[in-house]
């Protein structure tokens, strides 16, 4: 089980570009900070159309929310998904197969997050 201290290893171990970006976070501590970090990193992969850095980071927030603890989870859920989202639902320069990939990792907990705001 992956706790809320190992999340910055993981990351940084699967997505090495992010070793700078998480190394400058002031609080080590932070799972909140980390995971808004690598969302951000994965939003602006996306953005530069960088698909085999994004399908890397979705492999890699699903690791952390398959084998993750409850809080690994719950902030994967509510931090990550919450924000990939938005812009992979909202963009339409999104590559079909990206947009597909992230329902098939994420779509039960976007369906979620979605029907627990719309009730």
């Amino acid at each position: 089980m992956i706790n809320d201290t190992q999340v910055r290893d993981l990351i940084t171990t699967e997505i090495p570009r992010m070793a700078i970006d998480l190394s400058l976070l002031k609080d080590n501590s932070s799972i909140c900070r980390a995971m808004a970090c690598f969302a951000d990193y994965t939003c602006y992969a996306i953005q530069d159309h960088d698909i085999d850095e994004v399908l890397a980071c979705f492999d890699t927030a699903y690791e952390l929310l398959s084998d993750g603890s409850e809080t690994v989870k719950n902030t994967v859920i509510n931090v990550y998904v919450n924000s990939v989202s938005r812009l992979v639902e909202c963009t339409q320069t999104v590559e079909d197969h990206v947009r597909m990939k992230f329902m098939r990792l994420f779509g039960e907990e976007y369906f979620s997050m979605i029907y627990a705001s719309n009730p």
